[in-house]
């Protein structure tokens, strides 16, 4: 016994009804979708109270309009135990906890935008309870793209992890008990709002009809030129030591030709390895295009209290853009600042070439 969720997904127009009841509608108030497996209706949930040993009549009326026809119908029963009283039980009971979060195919997945950066359900305030009774709670993000973190300046730990697969169980434990050191770097800005990301303005279009309007601002692009401060910059990333860089060094090889050569050391007490950035910008550039780009990275590993020399090679293409009036790539003349980091915003070396 107990409140039961409904869900339809489909291409075309559909209904959900229990003891003729409409509970689900996505027929009277049809809109086209966007998702793929939503051609005529975004999906809509409902829901009713059903009560054990009873029995009822479910009712499913569809109507194909679209490419294929294809009707998905999705019921969450409730649980049968509080599931967040457990949880928080468990943490009251725990020397340590791990608590694991995040999303699944049925809120990112192919052909379907998120219409938020919000964890989905209760999980933020899972979070809350959680860090409030065992404040070096680590915390596990399970999911495929950037969320909002309202709780992070609570968190001591928290692991980016993404969606690893079947083995995410033993990578996981090496990481938490330190048999590795964790060394990924975000290939995608964390925003803080949803408000602030590049497509916001433009999204989702008028028609069916979606233009990139950002342009070339496209990811940490967009945030650098707009100097929107993001929660965790492109390239961002921890591990359980720090690096020191020093010793820059541009040397010229031939037209447009540059070996970049630079000392990272490990300055702390575990051995791991560092993601070094490589960014090139045109001093020159104009209010529509980035200030900067990555142009080349090297991971390297360095133990503890040793030092090693990282070399990136920058060709013309490096330095190049594309030019929609001769469809080829063109440099242009200017000051060129090259910066590495740790970061797209983490800049710790830079120096200026001439073109």
């Amino acid at each position: 016994t107990g409140f039961h969720d409904f869900e339809l997904f489909a291409i075309g127009k559909s209904k959900l009804l229990i003891n003729n009841k409409l509970i689900v509608d996505n027929w009277s108030k049809v809109e086209q979708g966007d998702a793929f497996f939503a051609f005529a209706s975004s999906p809509v949930k409902g829901g009713a109270e059903l009560i054990k040993n009873q029995e009822y009549r479910i009712e499913i009326q569809y109507k194909f309009e679209g490419n294929f026809p294809a009707i998905y119908i999705g019921c969450k029963a409730p649980d049968k135990i509080d599931l967040f009283a457990q949880a928080k039980k468990i943490a009251e009971e725990s020397d340590q906890t791990i608590l694991i979060v995040g999303t699944n195919s049925d809120w990112e997945t192919e052909g379907n935008d998120r219409t938020d950066l919000e964890l989905p359900g209760n999980q933020n305030n899972l979070i809350d309870a959680i860090l409030e009774i065992d404040p070096n709670t680590i915390l596990v993000l399970n999911t495929g793209s950037p969320i909002r973190m309202p709780w992070i300046n609570k968190a001591k730990a928290v692991l980016q992890c993404w969606y690893p697969g079947q083995e995410f169980g033993n990578a996981l434990f090496d990481v938490v008990m330190g048999n590795t050191n964790p060394s990924g770097k975000l290939p995608t800005s964390f925003p803080k709002r949803l408000e602030d990301t590049p497509a916001f303005k433009f999204y989702p279009g008028e028609n069916l009809q979606m233009n990139y309007e950002e342009d070339l601002l496209v990811g940490y692009k967009w945030y650098q030129r707009q100097n929107i401060d993001t929660l965790y910059p492109f390239g961002y990333g921890l591990s359980y030591t720090s690096f020191e860089y020093s010793e820059l060094s541009i040397l010229k090889i031939d037209d447009c030709i540059y070996r970049c050569t630079f000392n990272i050391k490990n300055i702390g007490k575990v051995d791991g390895s560092e993601v070094a950035q490589c960014y090139v910008g045109l001093n020159s550039a104009d209010l529509d295009e980035p200030i900067k780009t990555l142009q080349g990275f090297d991971k390297v590993f360095i133990k503890s209290g040793q030092e090693k020399t990282v070399e990136i090679i920058l060709n013309e293409r490096n330095f190049a853009q594309w030019d929609t009036a001769t469809k080829s790539w063109e440099i242009r003349t200017g000051n060129y600042e090259i910066s590495i980091g740790a970061s797209v915003e983490d800049t710790r070396l830079s120096c200026e070439v001439t073109l």
